[in-house]
This record gives C-alpha cells, structure tokens and sequence, in this order.
C-alpha cells in the first residue's frame, strides 16, 4: 500500500480509472500515439545522468541541473524529428507541432515510479503551467487536433543505480487533473492527478528476446551411435 506522500493519500485522491501498460505493450501504445522515442530519451537519459555524476553532492543545484539536462539533450536529440523545446507560460516543453503533442518532464514519487500498485506524481509541486496544460487535457485526450501534454516521469536521482544502467527506466503518463496544496492568494502549488494512462517503460524495445533452453526428449535419448563418423576424428 502506497504510504502518504507530502502528508497526502493519492490513492484516495484519484478518481478515474487507469489503464497501464508494461513491456511491449506499452512500446506499441507509445508507437500508437506517436511517441516511438524510447531510445532517444534513453540516450537523453544517460547524458544527463553523467552530467549529475560528477556534480558535487554539496551543489545545491544538481537535481535542478539534472532536469535541465534532460530537457537540453531531449530536444537536440529530437529536434531532427519534429520536435523543439519552447517555453509556454514559461514552463519548458518538447513540442511536436505537426503531431500536436507536447512533453514535459518531471521526477515522481519513489513509491509509483514503475509500481502500477500505486499512484504517481510529481515529487515536487507543480506551478500555474501545468495546471493550465493538465486541465486541458481533460478535455483533448481523443482530440488530435488539441495539443495533447503527456508527462515523461524520469527516474528519481535517489533511485539511480551507475553500476547497473543498460536500461534507464520511465514512464510516460497522460494526467487530466491536479490536486492544489497552495493557499488562496498563494501562487499556485499543484501535484498531477488522474492519470488516465501510464506506460511504463523498463527494457527496450528493441532488446533481442531471451534465449530459451531446449528440453531434451528423454524419449529419443542420444546415444554414441547418433555420431557416426564423428567417432574417428
């Protein structure tokens, strides 16, 4: 069970229902929606993680630097297909104009990322953007000719393992709603909520399938006849 995050219970919180996808899946729904960027990100993933590596512990920045990375390397990596980072309401997303869709990235909370059990979010609050692009994909989810905003949830820094990396985990999530914790008068302080769907990602696609051992017939047992010739080499 999902404990509470920032004295909240995002179980009770979501209202809608879910659907989440894994392995492959996930990779032909993100083909489906015109998001087949798995190994871009992956290689926006590792960049960045680097970047991170050799950042002081003591900078106050490394997880801000992080993201920003992130963002940075995405859009180079993406740009030759379609897609450009813009600032709208000043908040950074990769847009691809002519599939109208945008991304924005966000580190989650520990207990959901990759747990289909619980509920994610964003780790820290959100601002006035987000609220606006959020609320709107209420409405467009169907909609191709809205932008649509899917959240790309990156691994959180606490949970990245340098010795072990061949495949950066992640999530790419579609919220229609927020949940505020700001004050009236308060600029605004919001988490994602009602996801409405969740592919997470956790090997590539691409990745060649396991090897399967060959059950022996104990039946037709080999024997040293089997060889022949071979006998005399």
């Amino acid at each position: 069970m999902q404990r509470t995050f920032h004295g909240l219970n995002w179980n009770e919180l979501n209202q809608v229902p879910c659907e989440i996808l894994q392995g492959t899946e996930a990779s032909n729904k993100l083909i489906g929606l015109g998001l087949d960027i798995t190994n871009e990100l992956q290689l926006a993933f590792r960049l960045s993680n680097s970047g991170y590596a050799i950042r002081k512990k003591t900078n106050p920045g490394r997880a801000m630097g992080r993201w920003g990375d992130i963002c940075e390397h995405a859009d180079t990596i993406l740009e030759p297909f379609g897609w450009s980072l813009i600032r709208k309401n000043g908040q950074p997303c990769l847009v691809n104009s002519e599939k109208n869709l945008q991304l924005i990235f966000m580190s989650p909370n520990d207990e959901a990322f990759g747990n289909e059990l619980n509920v994610i979010t964003s780790k820290c609050h959100k601002g006035h953007a987000t609220e606006l692009k959020l609320l709107a994909n209420k409405s467009h989810y169907a909609d191709e000719s809205f932008f649509r905003t899917f959240i790309v949830y990156y691994q959180p820094s606490n949970l990245l393992d340098f010795e072990n990396s061949s495949f950066l985990p992640f999530e790419i999530a579609y919220a229609t709603s927020i949940h505020k914790v700001s004050t009236e008068g308060e600029k605004t302080k919001c988490y994602p909520i009602n996801h409405t769907l969740r592919l997470i990602i956790s090997e590539s696609p691409n990745a060649p399938e396991a090897y399967e051992v060959p059950i022996p017939d104990e039946n037709n047992p080999i024997t040293e006849d089997d060889f022949g010739d071979l006998q005399a080499i």
